[in-house]
């Protein structure tokens, strides 16, 4: 199972909230998507990514037990695709650095699930990640690939 997340930075111009976007996908087709304004200001945009990954896990953890449960199996393996290096470096290392501690600790369980390797986190080229079109406006040529790539048929 792989998810795609992605946020823009303080992209309300009234609140200076952050929007999470998602996409989770099984078996090359989008199976669930969503898009939400950040319950928090981010003070940074890889604080904002951070708040996505962690939203995206959330998602993921819930499809997958939905998942594990009507196939009884054992595992199922969940990616977690950012195309922020800051948000994956904070998401992996153990612990809060001294610029982050600002960041609400019931975020810091995505770093106990990197750890136990319930969730693996990569890095993917902003231009392939679908999650983009439910965070920011794209031109109507990446629309149509990024709906594309998530195997969502148009027709």
């Amino acid at each position: 199972m792989n998810i795609y997340v992605d946020s823009d930075w303080a992209g309300c111009h009234q609140t200076r909230r952050s929007t999470t976007g998602f996409v989770i996908e099984l078996l090359g087709t989008c199976i669930h998507l969503g898009s939400e304004t950040q319950g928090v200001v981010a003070l940074s945009s890889a604080e904002a990514e951070f708040y996505a990954i962690s939203t995206g896990a959330q998602e993921a953890l819930y499809v997958r037990n939905f998942i594990m449960e009507a196939l009884h199996t054992k595992r199922v393996n969940v990616r977690i695709h950012t195309d922020s290096s800051a948000g994956k470096s904070m998401a992996t290392r153990q612990g809060v650095s001294k610029r982050a501690r600002n960041i609400v600790l019931k975020f810091i369980f995505i770093q106990d699930l990197t750890h136990g390797g319930v969730v693996s986190l990569h890095k993917i080229p902003t231009k392939d990640n679908p999650a983009d079109i439910l965070t920011k406006y794209v031109t109507a040529e990446v629309l149509r690939w990024l709906i594309y790539s998530t195997g969502i048929n148009t027709r």
